[in-house]
C-alpha cells in the first residue's frame, strides 16, 4: 500500500517537473506571429486598384456592335429591325376602308353561263365581319344557285408586304380557291381585281377580272368579267349588296 503511494507521488512530480520546463521553453522563444512596428512617418503601401466589373460582360459577343445590341436587349428594348417589321405588320390606312363592309347585307345576283344568256336571278343574304383589328374583313354568303342551296366564303385584306389588296373566294360548289390582287381607286370609289380559276364545266383555266364598286355606305355591287381562253371578255355575274335594316 505504501509502495502504490510512493509511485503515485513520484509519477505526480515528475508530471509536475515536466509540465514546467514546456512553460519556460515558451517563454524564452521569441515571438514572431506580430507584425512588426512601422517605422515613424512610414506610409502602409497602396492597396492595387480593383477592376470595375461590367454588368452586360456576359451579354457581350466578339464585337461592339453585338455587345450594344445585348445591352439593349437587356434594357428592354427591341432587336435591330423588329421595330420597322412591326409597322409591316400592322393595319393602317389602307385597311380603314374595310369598315364600310361590315354588316348584314341582303344581295340580289345575276348569273351568265355564256354571253350571248339570259342571266339567272336569285337573292340571298351575306355577313360580313372585320378580322384581328380590321386587317381583314370575312363574308359569309348565302343563297342559291338553281334549285339548289348555294354558299361562300369570301376574304378581302391588304398586303402590306405586297402594297395591293388581296381576295379570296370558295364556296360548296367546287374544291378550289380563287385568288385575286387589286387596287383601289379613291376618285371613283372602286376596286379593281385580277385573277383566274379553274372552270370545270370545260376544265379549262379563265382569268378573271373582278370591280366592287361603292355606291354610298348602304350599298355597294359587285361585277365578274371573264375570258375564256381564245374568247373575249364577257360579264358572267352581277352581285348588288342592300345594308338590311
Amino acid at each position: 500500500m505504501k509502495l502504490r503511494s510512493f509511485c503515485a507521488a513520484a509519477a505526480l512530480a515528475a508530471g509536475l517537473a515536466l509540465a514546467g520546463a514546456q512553460a519556460l521553453a515558451q517563454q524564452d522563444k521569441p515571438k514572431t506571429d506580430k507584425p512588426a512596428e512601422k517605422a515613424a512617418g512610414e506610409k502602409a503601401p497602396a492597396k492595387p486598384a480593383e477592376k470595375a466589373t461590367d454588368p452586360h460582360a456576359g451579354h457581350k459577343h466578339g464585337t461592339e456592335g453585338d455587345a450594344h445590341a445585348d445591352h439593349k436587349h437587356a434594357e428592354g428594348g427591341m432587336p435591330p429591325g423588329m421595330e420597322e417589321a412591326m409597322k409591316r405588320m400592322a393595319p393602317g390606312e389602307s385597311h380603314a376602308i374595310f369598315k364600310q363592309f361590315e354588316g348584314k347585307w341582303k344581295t340580289v345576283s345575276k348569273f351568265w353561263m355564256e354571253p350571248t344568256s339570259q342571266p339567272e336571278v336569285s337573292e340571298g343574304t351575306a355577313e360580313r365581319k372585320l378580322m384581328w383589328e380590321g386587317r381583314f374583313v370575312q363574308s359569309n354568303y348565302k343563297g342559291m344557285m338553281g334549285d339548289q342551296p348555294f354558299e361562300g366564303l369570301e376574304t378581302l385584306g391588304y398586303d402590306n408586304m405586297k402594297k395591293k389588296y388581296v381576295s379570296t373566294w370558295m364556296d360548296s360548289t367546287c374544291c378550289s380557291i380563287m385568288l385575286s390582287y387589286g387596287t383601289y381607286d379613291p376618285s371613283s370609289k372602286s376596286f379593281t381585281f385580277s385573277g383566274e380559276y379553274d372552270n370545270p364545266m370545260t376544265g379549262q383555266t379563265v382569268k378573271s377580272r373582278n370591280v366592287i364598286k361603292l355606291t354610298s355606305p348602304d350599298s355597294h355591287s359587285f361585277e365578274m368579267y371573264d375570258t375564256p381562253p381564245g374568247g373575249k371578255e364577257y360579264k358572267s355575274l352581277e352581285v348588288t349588296y342592300t345594308r338590311a335594316k
